[in-house]
């Protein structure tokens, strides 16, 4: 979350041992700078968050917040950093848009993957 990690020194580190820089598109460092650093892996595996700036968002039950054209930016960045890497991990949190679940399809909808409707999906079985 902070910068001053992402200096050639940590990033060479990283790549020494096989370990992933975890790329997150937040308000702690501007999305330019991680897109960039998403083209560059630091592993044969990247992991992707989708953190947000909006603290406000208490309700999760829709999208509040149109990120398409920040999703299209990583959509060419991803594909840029499938040739590199042989997985890309992705995680949503409700804040980036107000509800992770349909960022996640949205996502998947940019990038041409097929996108399975919650309708469509099975009943969840009770927990307890």
């Amino acid at each position: 979350r902070h910068p001053g990690w992402l200096d050639g020194e940590t990033l060479d580190l990283l790549r020494m041992y096989g370990v992933a820089l975890a790329l997150a598109d937040s308000r702690w460092i501007k999305r330019g700078i991680v897109l960039e650093l998403a083209i560059e892996p630091t592993a044969d595996f990247a992991y992707v968050r989708w953190m947000g700036e909006q603290r406000r968002i208490t309700d999760f039950s829709h999208l509040q917040i149109d990120r398409e054209a920040e999703l299209a930016a990583w959509v060419q960045a991803l594909g840029a950093l499938a040739s590199r890497v042989q997985r890309v991990y992705g995680y949503f949190n409700n804040q980036y848009q107000g509800h992770s679940p349909e960022s996640a399809r949205a996502m998947q909808r940019l990038m041409g993957q097929a996108v399975v409707a919650p309708e469509m999906l099975q009943e969840q079985v009770e927990l307890f």
